[in-house]
């Protein structure tokens, strides 16, 4: 049996594929924990080097290479940095790759980052997906394992949903895997918990399309801080050179039982597209375990003959018999050249697939239901299921006292035994998440979703008119206090307004209040005028915590003079930011929606942003605060991200204003008319065609400035 890293090894075999003779050593097995050499100073590492990679550094010591493998150093301790070891090449955009790492005995600080990126220096002088100037995909695994991605062509980035909720396990070795589709130009992200050979979860997908447009390098980059270990690193890039072209493609689902594999021959090394033609054998590997085919001699491969293909006829096929549904299948084709005394085999790379499930398939989710009180909510979900689905509806309560809905006799709930479960007459008390539970004969269930009821409803307005009340006027709202000295201003968009000096002023609502605002983690409006000319980086202007994702902001977009609306858990987690310079010391409108598929951001009434994103905002148990966030830890809650703003006429529902209801709610706050767009006609730009427009066009009548031949 050989060891686990000369096991992984094979794994992951990469040939050459297309090359340029002059392109740097394509990665192929890094094995990080046998260079052992202890240097402080990898640049002068030339086994680095020898293995298509180098070291990017914050300080005189990004990382030492010890038995356990690469332990990166704490670069600015605290500020979110890495070190990294990154790959020469800089084209894996250009070619369908998958890509492991082993991480060694991780912790929740220490930010493991694992992706493909133009890796430009930031800010703090480190290599970092959130800076301009880098286009980056890639998964961090810290307190939860979850991608991050930045596209700096359109300056556009975000934070994707966490795996299975954040909630992961952490063991002494865990195996992250990427895979990259060149032609769909989507990433894949994978989690192996315990390095055991079987994914826990679904994968994360982002659709990078663009990222690298513009020359734009991509590099597989790996890093860590607070002394993070990564024991190898492997790439397998897809080569006409080892059995290749696989069907069923890479990573396909719904994959039949009695399928057929099929797959091209290797070709000759001198000679493209001209197959290898004397291979005696091929071997074919196939397991729910990928472990299992990482060496020939510890699985019984099925062996074929070369004499039951039809001679000019490339594709090698077999069907392999024995597949169940609801099954990952690890599958490689090792080929043996005629005469090799060695009896060696050119090692394929392993390709996965997904059989066909016999459980219930839930193809569309139930959608939250934001409706007028007294009006019906209407909730239905889309299933494929093999034989005849049942279904069950339940209202969410706490996940283990959740109501059976089919046991409730009440006259408008109706069809909770049915795909469509409607309740009509809803109000205030029916606002909660419902979801779904399929089964059929398989005896497995299948849970839906949640989606909420929603009431329509303004939760808070504060409208800062008065010095020495700073509360909202929306009874029932939780009570605001002040931290600091807010400065009052007599002179707002209308009546008053509060200064926050940038230092130590906030208000915040009662901290035991906190779930008075959870209905906006399924959908939501927050709203305000804001007035600023020197902005500091993220800091807020209202937030519900909205960092280590939980909670929202919105808030400043990174270093720009732009606004942002940042929602944690829905993916494009921090949103593009503004179109319009916002801290030029004039009064701006600024308005984020949230409706659990789009995310929108409007500045004085106008749409300038939307997002997509998916499912709800993660959990706080913040409260809402303006000019600083609050966040809760063991002994208490903090405060920081402190902003030098003004802020008057706030105000957060508990639904997404339509573009309409927007602009109409700026023209009511301010008392002023809002441009929706300029007509046509409106040669003086108020906004309308009338005798003003006529007028400057009778000035100009009959005005002639063509140039005519003499």
């Amino acid at each position: 049996m050989r060891n686990k890293a000369m096991v992984m090894m094979f794994v992951l075999t990469l040939l050459a594929g297309t090359v340029l003779a002059t392109t740097p050593i394509r990665v192929e097995f890094a094995d990080l924990e046998g260079q052992n050499t202890g240097s402080s100073n990898p640049d002068q590492l030339p086994a680095l080097v020898d293995l298509g990679l180098n070291v990017t550094k914050v300080n005189e010591d990004p990382a030492t290479f010890t038995a356990a493998g690469a332990v990166f150093d704490t670069a600015n301790e605290g500020d979110g940095g890495r070190n990294y070891i990154r790959t020469i090449d800089i084209d894996y955009d250009s070619q369908d790759f998958t890509a492991y790492i082993v991480v060694v005995s991780p912790t929740t600080n220490q930010n493991i980052f694992f992706g493909m990126g133009s890796a430009q220096m930031g800010s703090w002088g480190v290599f970092d997906y959130g800076v301009g100037g880098a286009s980056t995909i890639g998964c961090e695994l810290r307190d939860r394992f979850n991608v991050v991605w930045r596209n700096d062509n359109t300056g556009a980035q975000g934070i994707d949903t966490a795996i299975n909720d954040g909630v992961i396990t952490y063991s002494p070795e865990m195996l992250i895997m990427m895979a990259y589709d060149a032609a769909a130009k989507t990433m894949s992200f994978y989690l192996d918990q315990e390095n055991d050979g079987s994914f826990d979860y679904e994968p994360i997908t982002v659709d990078i399309t663009g990222f690298f447009d513009n020359d734009k390098n991509a590099r597989i980059l790996i890093g860590a801080d607070e002394s993070g270990t990564i024991k190898n690193l492997y790439v397998d890039t897809e080569s006409t050179l080892v059995a290749n072209n696989p069907s069923p493609v890479f990573g396909q689902t719904g994959v039949l039982t009695d399928a057929t594999l099929t797959w091209s021959v290797a070709e000759e090394p001198n000679s493209p597209g001209t197959p290898v033609s004397d291979f005696d054998s091929h071997l074919l590997l196939i397991s729910e375990n990928w472990k299992d085919i990482a060496d020939a001699n510890d699985f019984d491969g099925v062996l074929l003959a070369t004499g039951s293909y039809t001679p000019g006829v490339y594709d090698a096929t077999t069907n392999p018999g024995g597949l169940a549904m609801d099954k990952t299948y690890y599958w490689r084709v090792n080929e043996k050249i005629a005469g090799d005394p060695n009896v060696t085999y050119i090692r394929g790379n392993i390709w996965f697939f997904e059989t066909q499930k016999s459980v219930p398939v839930i193809d569309v989710q139930p959608a939250n239901q934001a409706i007028e009180s007294g009006d019906p909510a209407i909730f239905n979900i889309e299933v494929t299921s093999l034989s005849a689905p049942n279904y069950t509806w339940f209202k969410y309560v706490d996940g283990t006292n959740d109501i059976d809905l089919t046991t409730i006799a009440d006259a408008d709930i109706t069809g909770a035994d049915t795909d469509t479960l409607t309740i009509a007459n809803a109000e205030i008390a029916d606002e909660a998440g419902y979801y779904c539970v399929v089964s059929n004969d398989s005896g497995t269930d299948v849970p839906s979703d949640q989606a909420a009821v929603i009431i329509k409803r303004l939760l808070a307005y504060w409208p800062f008119d008065i010095a020495d009340d700073p509360n909202s006027v929306i009874a029932g709202s939780p009570v605001t206090s002040a931290l600091g000295a807010p400065t009052f201003l007599t002179e707002g968009v209308s009546g008053g307004a509060f200064q926050f000096d940038g230092s130590d002023d906030a208000f915040y609502t009662e901290t035991a209040q906190a779930d008075y605002f959870k209905a906006c983690d399924n959908a939501m409006t927050v709203t305000c005028f804001v007035k600023s000319s020197g902005q500091v980086s993220w800091t807020p202007y209202i937030s519900k915590h909205g960092e280590s994702g939980l909670g929202w902001q919105l808030r400043q977009r990174g270093g720009d003079r732009k606004a942002c609306f940042t929602t944690r858990g829905t993916g494009n987690d921090d949103g593009t930011g503004s179109i319009t310079d916002i801290y030029d010391g004039q009064w701006h409108f600024v308005t984020g929606t949230f409706d659990g598929t789009e995310k929108k951001l409007y500045i004085d009434g106008i749409l300038e942003v939307t997002d997509a994103v998916s499912g709800s905002i993660n959990y706080s148990t913040s409260p809402v605060v303006f000019g600083a966030r609050i966040w809760e830890e063991p002994d208490g809650f903090k405060i920081g991200g402190f902003a030098s703003i003004s802020i008057d006429e706030a105000q957060i529902y508990n639904y997404a204003l339509t573009a309409e209801e927007v602009i109409q709610l700026a023209a009511n706050l301010s008392s002023q008319p809002v441009c929706r767009e300029y007509p046509v006609g409106d040669i003086v730009r108020d906004c309308k065609v009338d005798m003003l427009d006529l007028a400057e066009l009778a000035k100009n009548w009959l005005t002639d400035n063509n140039v005519v031949p003499e």
